[in-house]
């Protein structure tokens, strides 16, 4: 195959443009951290900015929430990935999908949709006004390596 070196060299080239594109970028940012939940501990919320998309007062984004202690359930989930629609006026949202990790690991999926208020004072709240203000408690971080420092999990 005289042309496999040329393909070979293609395929990087593509797949460098490809894993360079902004829209498979991440811009997480702490969004909310929260000194006591009971099952978890602490949490710190975080936002990807670069997920950010705006229409009017409406919003879509993801945001993430890392735990102190691992458990949903008896299960190992120390971090749980949300898609949000919301409206930044009304503080309503929605959660199109969530995803439970350990540590990187996906361990399950669901896809709630149901509307719901972002009551003042809730954590929801805190994350959603810092996605619709854009206004963070940090620069761009690791989600996970920031959360490991932050609850002395140092390793």
């Amino acid at each position: 195959m005289p042309d496999s070196p040329k393909k070979l060299r293609l395929a990087a080239g593509l797949a460098m443009l490809l894993f360079a594109s902004p829209a498979l970028a991440e811009d997480w940012r702490v969004a909310i951290t929260v000194d006591s939940v009971p099952e978890f501990g602490r949490s710190i919320g975080f936002v990807d900015r670069d997920s950010i998309a705006r229409d009017g007062n409406g919003i879509r984004f993801v945001y993430e929430v890392r735990f102190e202690r691992a458990s949903v359930d008896g299960a190992a989930v120390d971090a749980m990935r949300m898609s949000v629609r919301a409206d930044c006026a009304a503080l309503w949202y929605e959660i199109r999908s969530i995803e439970g990790y350990s540590g990187t690991t996906l361990i399950g999926r669901t896809t709630p949709s149901e509307r719901l208020n972002a009551e003042q004072g809730s954590n929801i709240h805190g994350i959603l006004t810092a996605a619709c203000t854009d206004a963070y408690e940090s620069g761009t971080v690791d989600p996970a390596g920031h959360a490991r420092v932050a609850f002395g999990r140092i390793t």
